[in-house]
């Protein structure tokens, strides 16, 4: 396993290196094509996939391209900016800002009528609201996203989705439905071959038999917490094996330290040091200093675990100096916090005065940011259900509406229905008084027939009679030669 593991760790940081070349081609090739651009149109467009590929996280460079794409109605180019202008915002603890930029990309993406953009602002604006503590709000977008990616069989952004919110209910203790929702998500995203997705899946799993493994340390129920933490370690090594296979390397160092976090809670700190040093071996390759920073201090809780303080504060040092380097007060606090601890334990009482007055102050600063976070979701929370109250009133008089114009309608179609119903009985009137006419003309037409046939009877008969009349009476010329005879 040793020697598979050192395999892994030196495939990797070919395969990271070789990434690393691949995209500075595809960004050097793109800065080509900026210099040879004539239009202003492409030069936006340009930019822009340079920022996305970097990736660049200033402010002032996403900024200037969303106003330069105002500028030119590229609306398509300026939503992608103040996606990434929120996305800097919320990093950098401006919540007010990253929410005002996310909404004016969710804006951009509904007048586009670009569904995908629409779902991936709904996402982030979750995110976002999650981050301040407003469950219901987040959930609610989150749904709404899943919804549309559902409509268009986006089965990549249905499983994100529903990863995140299984993240919600993680954060709110509910293992039940973390479970539920982390599994779909896996299931979805085994379909489609994401082994990304399938590694994050995995691990997030193992988090949660983790946590329930603690739970059940906890609770001396030792069989049970066992079994929780070899199905845990079981996970991680699965996601590591993926995220090693298709060059991971952020996510590659979180399962690191994540099987050394699990080796941790189960005592067993030789091996737990193994992983936590793998994990900074990627952090410091990849040069991120937060991540240094937390392991840095891992280390060396593992170190105060079996009273080695002095190693102990070897690496609680080097990690609050990162810490204060890079100005996150969460960090520094725990490093001094952690430094106060072995400096009490080894008798350095001045060293650990000044550590814990650096504690003090980065919790008050910490609590001074979470109260401002608390303050902005008050507001936020206000104007959320301020707008719920005005949908539902607006649903209410859309249904007045509707009723009135199905009603209206209604009374058209009847009105409709009954001229059809008269005309229909009029047609049936008129070819009935068609059909009786008809029949009279028939019957006056037999009786004129009749008529006829009798006259003619008559006519006829007179005639016959005359002609024996004239038969039987003398002619003229008989009578005439009679009167000369007498003569």
């Amino acid at each position: 396993m040793k020697n598979q593991t050192k395999y892994f760790i030196t495939a990797f940081i070919l395969i990271l290196v070789s990434s690393i070349n691949a995209q500075q081609d595809i960004v050097d090739s793109l800065k080509n094509a900026l210099k040879i651009a004539k239009h202003d149109t492409i030069k936006i467009r340009i930019r822009s996939e340079i920022g996305e590929t970097a990736p660049i996280l200033r402010v002032g460079y996403w900024d200037s391209i969303a106003n330069d794409a105002h500028k030119y109605s590229l609306k398509m180019q300026e939503a992608h900016a103040f996606n990434n202008i929120g996305y800097i915002q919320k990093n950098e603890g401006n919540i007010s800002d990253a929410l005002e930029y996310y909404n004016r990309s969710l804006k951009l993406f509904t007048e586009l009528n670009d569904k995908t953009g629409t779902a991936t602002a709904y996402n982030n604006l979750a995110s976002l609201y999650n981050n301040l503590a407003n469950v219901s709000k987040a959930l609610d977008l989150y749904h709404r996203s899943l919804k549309i990616r559902e409509e268009l069989a986006d089965k990549k952004g249905v499983a994100n989705t529903l990863n995140n919110i299984g993240f919600i209910y993680d954060e709110q203790k509910n293992y039940e439905k973390t479970l539920e929702y982390y599994k779909r998500s896996l299931k979805i995203r085994k379909e489609i071959d994401d082994k990304k997705g399938v590694a994050q899946s995995i691990n997030n799993i193992a988090l949660v038999y983790q946590t329930l493994a603690e739970t059940a340390n906890r609770n001396s129920n030792k069989k049970t917490a066992d079994s929780l933490f070899s199905l845990a370690f079981d996970n991680l090594e699965k996601s590591l094996a993926i995220r090693v296979e298709i060059d991971d390397k952020k996510g590659a160092a979180q399962s690191y330290n994540n099987m050394g976090a699990t080796y941790a809670l189960n005592k067993d700190y030789k091996k737990a040091l193994d992983y936590y040093h793998k994990s900074l071996a990627i952090k410091e390759l990849l040069k991120d200093k937060k991540g240094i920073a937390h392991t840095l201090h891992n280390i060396g809780t593992i170190y105060s675990s079996q009273d080695q303080n002095t190693k102990a504060l070897d690496f609680f040092m080097k990690s609050l100096q990162i810490a204060k380097e890079i100005e996150n007060p969460e960090s520094i606090r725990n490093a001094a916090q952690s430094a106060y601890t072995s400096y009490k334990e080894l008798g350095a009482y001045q060293k650990a005065l000044e550590m814990k007055e650096l504690q003090i102050i980065m919790r008050d600063s910490i609590d001074n940011e979470e109260n401002r976070k608390a303050g902005i979701q008050k507001q936020l929370q206000y104007e959320y259900e301020t707008k719920v109250a005005a949908d539902k009133i607006r649903a209410i008089e859309e249904k007045k509406v509707a009723a009135v114009k199905l009603e209206q309608e209604q009374t058209k179609r009847y009105a409709l229905y009954g001229g059809l119903l008269l005309t229909v009985v009029f047609g049936l009137f008129m070819v009935n008084r068609l059909l009786v006419t008809k029949k009279q003309k028939e019957i006056i037409e037999h009786q004129k027939h009749v008529v006829e046939e009798k006259q003619k009877e008559i006519i006829d008969s007179i005639n016959y009679a005359k002609r024996i009349q004239q038969s039987l009476m003398p002619t003229e010329k008989y009578i005439s030669s009679k009167l000369k005879s007498i003569k």
